[in-house]
Parts: C-alpha cells; sequence; structure tokens
C-alpha cells in the first residue's frame, strides 16, 4: 500500500492512498542541500545516521513510503527489522517515531540496499563510472572490497566534470566525490561505490 507523504515525515494521522508521484532527483538534491549540515528536527537521528538522511532525501525525491498500518510511532523510537517495507511514521517529535531498518541501516541483512535492489545500477570503481551511472538525487553506497555497504552518501550537485554529494554522520552538503574518494580510501582501502539510480 502506498501512501502520500506530507513534506517531511508521514504521521498516521494524515496517511491517505495516494498514487505514485514522479520522480524528482532536483527537490532530493535540494533537501541534502538544505538538510545535510542542518539536519531536519522533524526526524530522529542516530550515532550513524547517513542511511537515514539519504532516505528522507529519498522521500523528499517522491518515493512512497510503504507504511504497515500495524506499527505506531513509539516514544524513544522503535526500528522494525524489514526490507519488505520502507517507512518512517512520525509521532510528532523527532524522538516519537518509528521506521524500518531498510530505511536507516546501510548494511546487513534488511537493509536499504535490499529494499532499492531494483534501483541498484552497479558497483563501480572508477570514479568516471560513477559519474556516467548516477544523476543528482541518487544514493551511492561507499563499498569496501568485501562488499561491505559502509557508507550512503546522496548525489547534490553535478557538472560536466565532477558529482557533489551530501551526506550525515560526517555532515556535509556538497563535497566533491574525488575528495570523499581520498578519505574512503584512506579509511577502508580499495573501495566501490553501489550506485542507485532513482526514475
Amino acid at each position: 500500500m502506498f501512501v502520500a507523504l506530507m513534506l517531511n515525515t508521514v504521521s498516521v494521522e494524515a496517511a491517505v492512498i495516494a498514487p505514485p508521484k514522479k520522480w524528482d532527483g532536483a527537490a532530493a538534491g535540494s533537501y541534502a542541500i538544505k538538510y545535510a549540515t542542518s539536519p531536519n528536527k522533524n526526524y530522529h537521528e542516530f550515532l550513524a545516521d547517513c542511511t537515514n538522511f539519504a532516505s528522507q532525501c529519498v522521500s523528499a525525491g517522491n518515493k512512497y513510503m510503504d507504511c504497515d498500518a500495524k506499527q505506531k510511532p513509539k516514544k524513544g523510537g522503535k526500528v522494525v527489522s524489514t526490507s519488505e517495507k520502507w517507512y518512517y511514521v512520525s509521532g510528532g517529535s523527532k524522538d516519537n517515531y518509528v521506521c524500518t531498518t531498510s530505511w536507516c541501516r546501510c548494511s546487513g541483512k534488511q537493509a536499504f540496499a535490499n529494499y532499492w535492489y531494483s534501483y541498484n545500477v552497479g558497483a563501480f570503481a572508477k570514479l568516471s563510472n560513477v559519474r556516467k551511472n548516477s544523476s543528482v538525487g541518487d544514493v551511492i553506497q561507499i563499498t569496501k572490497e568485501d562488499g561491505t555497504l559502509q557508507h550512503s552518501i546522496i548525489v547534490s550537485k553535478k557538472d560536466k566534470s565532477e558529482i557533489y554529494c551530501a551526506s550525515h554522520t560526517s555532515n556535509y552538503s556538497a563535497d566533491k566525490l574525488a575528495e570523499i574518494d581520498k578519505r574512503a580510501t584512506k579509511q577502508w582501502g580499495k573501495v566501490k561505490y553501489t550506485v542507485f539510480h532513482f526514475k
């Protein structure tokens, strides 16, 4: 079941059935720039917040949350282990919510990649291939050599020679992919970039 969202989060009371809207990568990118360094207070901020933030951006780009009507927001928060659904339901404050692991988890079982697998266009080692296969609003997951999805970033801007990405955990709104690659290689060794190209 698809539900229409409010601007930033969906509330149980406001959920209504609506047809899917057209994907808007520019809106996702604009959200990323706006909230990368000043997090949206309508959402809980996790210690490792990169995928929670990426999901917020994807939601802002008009991908609908597949809500489970049985789940209600919980004071202190609740994370439901599933990759069958993808949602964040607010109970009116950032610490009163319920969301899925597919919304907030980067790696492991029932994570973001497991829900959005049909949008995965590949893992690329060459930055030129990452640029070629991604657009503004797409999610890129930095992937270690052993295949572990380590960190989620979102394409916030793109020009002829470079793409710029936003992220949480280490908060930035428009860092060059080349600079992100230098930091990632230093921290994790040889990496690839798994691209989720939304449309």
